[in-house]
């Protein structure tokens, strides 16, 4: 009887909490060095792999439905620039919808797709830092193995790759007319401190 009891206290002490999401860093953002450093929050990500035999139809129904092409390996395509909607290519037949704020637009892909594709909700589980300033390739360079000049990876590029013994995806976003350039770094959120660290 006391057990019962204990789980309908238990319950009720669920039912009055109210989960509150966190960010990763605690949405720090520092300035070193030229260096702007800023933890992104507040975005919704799913993955997207496509069925077996349905690369075809995905393709078209995206183009037909959403105006917009699949972009291709180690490309980002942006939808729109008001919600930062974009599609992140990560690999073969493999792409990450990626936007800010609570627009329903990645809830609305899957439905549209979901004949056609595997999603996985991945919203929660990446932190997300933005480096912007003069300097900033500069500073990539000594961690990062790929060439991020902009010759070889210009705006909107992307590689997944590693920054010393952390996984992540490097995304180059606009580069200003005074030469600052900047650069979106997505890391598992299991490594948020390492990656900050590095």
């Amino acid at each position: 009887m006391s057990s019962t009891f204990s789980i309908q206290m238990e319950r009720e002490c669920m039912v009055r909490d109210e989960l509150k999401p966190l960010a990763p860093l605690g949405g720090i953002a520092v300035s070193a060095g030229g260096i702007l450093l800023t933890e992104i929050i507040g975005c919704s990500s799913c993955s997207m792999i496509v069925k077996n035999g349905k690369h075809d139809l995905l393709t078209k129904l995206v183009k037909d439905k959403m105006s917009v092409v699949l972009p291709g390996l180690g490309l980002v395509n942006v939808i729109n620039d008001k919600s930062e909607v974009s599609i992140i290519s990560l690999g073969k037949n493999h792409w990450c919808f990626r936007q800010m704020g609570k627009d329903p637009f990645v809830k609305n892909v899957k439905l549209l797709l979901a004949d056609y594709a595997i999603f996985v909700d991945q919203s929660d589980s990446w932190v997300e830092i933005e480096l912007r300033g003069l300097e900033v390739r500069k500073m990539l360079e000594r961690w990062l193995p790929i060439d991020i000049h902009p010759d070889a990876f210009p705006v909107g590029a992307v590689s997944q790759t590693i920054m010393d013994h952390i996984n992540v995806i490097v995304i180059r976003k606009e580069t200003k007319k005074n030469g600052e350039e900047c650069f979106l770094l997505l890391s598992q959120r299991s490594s948020a401190q390492a990656f900050l660290h590095i």
